[in-house]
């Protein structure tokens, strides 16, 4: 491929995301001003077909128009219902003398969570990644991650996570010093951010699932390991940053 066919690949990229997420909202209006129009119609001329299809168009509109507003209404159970798996992962790492931040390890089969001193060599292959769900959805979008850099992870990320996927309102990401990270701006688990367990036993060690996703695209990215070194989440601006870091194999 070359490079103006990926240029051209990349934009049809964005544009696909972009008109993803306001396809129902401009569809919305389109049916609503149709149903105006025709029940103006309607009012001058008495047909039952127009009459009918005027209070179709309406009713179909506004759902559409309503359906932006489904993520935001059903954001807290959503979000939540992440909360009872994240609490057996951790019961059984504490059964298991797990502690210390996790480190994400490539490996032929993809990415595994360790801990401790031996993240080298597991000898059980690790666990698996909190985020590795939202990991499938970004290669299911971006295409196979493996060895595609630093670099083209940092561009395609927050774009995906924004645009592509509503994950967060914004995504920045920066590198420095093998040290990346991650700024997000009202992400969709901001309701776990606020939970006194998560903040106890989970953002510290091994991120939330969003951010264990970030820390599994760039160990997938760079096929170096990965190590989580904290995670934050201011309420009054509803930011969450996290920071990762880059291994040496």
């Amino acid at each position: 491929m070359t490079a103006e066919e990926s240029n051209q690949a990349e934009t049809y990229r964005l544009r696909l995301w972009r008109e993803r997420s306001s396809h129902s909202r401009l569809t919305g209006l389109i049916l609503v001003t149709s149903s105006v129009i025709l029940f103006v119609v309607a009012y001058f001329f008495p047909i039952l077909v127009v009459e009918v299809a005027s209070i179709t168009s309406f009713t179909i509109g506004v759902y559409l128009l309503a359906y932006e507003a489904e993520p935001r209404v059903r954001l807290y159970p959503a979000s939540m219902s992440l909360l009872g798996p994240i609490q057996n992962m951790v019961a059984q790492m504490k059964r298991a003398n797990l502690e210390g931040r996790a480190v994400y390890v490539p490996n032929l089969n993809g990415v595994s969570m360790t801990f401790g001193s031996e993240w080298f060599t597991p000898a059980d292959g690790g666990l698996p990644p909190p985020g590795h769900g939202l990991f499938e959805s970004y290669e299911a979008e971006l295409g196979p991650m493996y060895r595609e850099g630093m670099e083209k992870a940092l561009l395609w990320l927050p774009r995906l996570m924004v645009d592509g996927l509503n994950l967060a309102k914004s995504v920045r990401m920066k590198t420095s010093n093998d040290e990346t990270t991650t700024v997000a701006e009202r992400p969709f688990v901001r309701t776990l951010c606020l939970n006194e367990f998560m903040r106890a036993n989970v953002c510290g060690t091994m991120g939330c699932p969003l951010m264990a996703s970030v820390a599994e695209a760039l160990a997938r990215s760079t096929d170096r390991p990965v190590k989580h070194l904290g995670c934050s989440y201011d309420p009054t601006t509803q930011i969450a940053t996290a920071k990762h870091q880059v291994l040496e194999q």
